[in-house]
C-alpha cells in the first residue's frame, strides 16, 4: 500500500504536534509539518505531497494568498484543505475561491480531520493524471 504524504502548515506548534502524531494512526498517512507559509512553499518545491493542510492565519501569509500560491506551484489535482479557527464567513469564501477543496473549523479533533481528508485521498489515488 502506498503511504499518502500530507504537508501541514500551521504556526500553532501544539496543533502541529497533535495532528502529526495522531493523523498517521487514524489514516495511515505521513505528515510533514511547516510552521510558516514560506517553509511550506519550500517543502512543496522539494517533495511531493498527496494533500496540503493549511491554517488560514499564518504570520507570513494570508490563507487565501497561500492557497493561490500553492495552486500555482502544484496545480489543481492535489487537494488543499484548510484547518482554521475562522468562522464560516469571508475567510472561508476567500479560501474556496483560491482553490481550497475543504474548509474545516478549529478546534477539530484528529478523527474529524481524518474523516474530512479520506475522500480526497481516495479520489487522488484514483486520478490517473496525478503528478
Amino acid at each position: 500500500m502506498d503511504v499518502k504524504r500530507i504537508l501541514y502548515v500551521d504556526d500553532d506548534e501544539a496543533m502541529l504536534r497533535i495532528v502529526a502524531a495522531t493523523l498517521p494512526r487514524l489514516s495511515g498517512v505521513e505528515v510533514v509539518t511547516a510552521t510558516s507559509g514560506a517553509h511550506g512553499l519550500a517543502l512543496l518545491g522539494q517533495q511531493r505531497f498527496d494533500l496540503v493542510l493549511l491554517d488560514y492565519e499564518l504570520p507570513d501569509f494570508d490563507g487565501a494568498d497561500l492557497c493561490a500560491e500553492v495552486r500555482m506551484r502544484i496545480g489543481a489535482s492535489t487537494p488543499v484543505v484548510f484547518l482554521s479557527g475562522h468562522e464560516d464567513g469571508p475567510e472561508r469564501r476567500a479560501a474556496m475561491e483560491a482553490g481550497a477543496s475543504v474548509f474545516l473549523r478549529k478546534p477539530c479533533p484528529p478523527a474529524a480531520i481524518a474523516a474530512g481528508i479520506a475522500p480526497l485521498l481516495r479520489e487522488r489515488a484514483l486520478d490517473p493524471v496525478q503528478p
